[in-house]
């Protein structure tokens, strides 16, 4: 804190004297107070609520509502995921992954500080429209559920707006070399046991995994969903790869997802008059079991 100089070293004198009988009378609350707001003891205060890996919430509502990352696709601005470790520490500081417009990675941090509410730590994120605005992470418990919310300030410390995340996955979960929203999408549309047929009338039991593992779809072992639809030049319709190995490439198919029923259609791009991914006939239908 500043202090004029127009107080004078009487003024001065005073708040030394206060301060010290204060400390005198109080010594073990003062303590107390500064190893509670210690960046370990904070740390272990809210490692339960905000270690994770967490994902917008709205982003996943719109996903179970429309089946179609495409159509979500839009709620994935500003930062749609990020990743907790509080027991990553360094000092008071603790990095953040996360990504920016689920386009580009974004190196954000916390601090192990106090912050303007009880339940928040602030960030290094800002706004670079809002001079003076700044962000801080706090948790919300409602019902069995513990939301990551991205809370927004201005200088004045008015809340602006607010993000709140569901975490996805914990930090002692583990998952192949994919981003979480990736994750997230495999999870809610396509994850789960299926009564599977061909375009020819073959039938088969297929798996899909969350880590986007395939069994018993003829050659087919992997699949990835289109979740990036910042450029939309033949990528503005729902689509996956699947393929014979991970991360290798295959064959571009389009989706759509209907009640129990997963279907997957051949495609192709056109490239006149501008580049578009074209749907085909059906190749797979494949039914939910429940």
């Amino acid at each position: 804190m500043r202090y004029s100089l127009l107080l004078g070293a009487a003024v001065a004198g005073l708040v030394a004297c206060q301060s010290t009988q204060q400390e005198a009378e109080h010594p073990a609350n003062s303590e107390a107070t500064n190893n509670a707001s210690s960046p370990q003891a904070l740390a272990q205060r809210f490692a339960p609520f905000m270690n994770g890996n967490w994902v917008s919430a709205e982003y996943l509502d719109a996903l179970a509502r429309t089946k179609s990352p495409y159509e979500a696709s839009d709620l994935l601005m500003g930062v749609p995921e990020l990743s907790i470790n509080l027991n990553a520490a360094v000092g008071d500081s603790v990095p953040v992954p996360a990504s920016l417009n689920n386009h580009e990675g974004y190196p954000m941090g916390l601090f192990l500080r106090p912050a303007i509410k009880a339940n928040a730590l602030p960030t290094n994120h800002f706004d670079p429209d809002k001079t003076g605005s700044f962000y801080e992470f706090s948790y919300r418990i409602t019902g069995p559920d513990t939301f990551l919310v991205l809370n927004h300030y201005d200088q004045r410390k008015r809340l602006l707006d607010a993000v709140r995340y569901r975490r996805v996955l914990r930090n002692n979960q583990r998952m192949r070399e994919m981003d979480l929203i990736e994750y997230a999408v495999n999870r809610q549309l396509f994850a789960g046991r299926y009564a599977a047929t061909d375009s020819a009338g073959r039938t088969s039991n297929v798996q899909l995994t969350t880590d986007g593992r395939i069994t018993g779809l003829g050659p087919w072992r992997w699949y990835q969903p289109t979740t990036d639809f910042v450029v939309i030049l033949a990528n503005d319709v729902d689509n996956l790869q699947i393929s014979t190995k991970p991360n290798a490439s295959g064959s571009t198919m389009t989706f759509r997802v209907s009640g129990d029923t997963l279907r997957l259609y051949a495609a192709k791009v056109v490239e006149t008059p501008k580049p578009e991914l074209v749907q085909g006939k059906l190749h797979y239908t494949l039914v939910r079991q429940r």
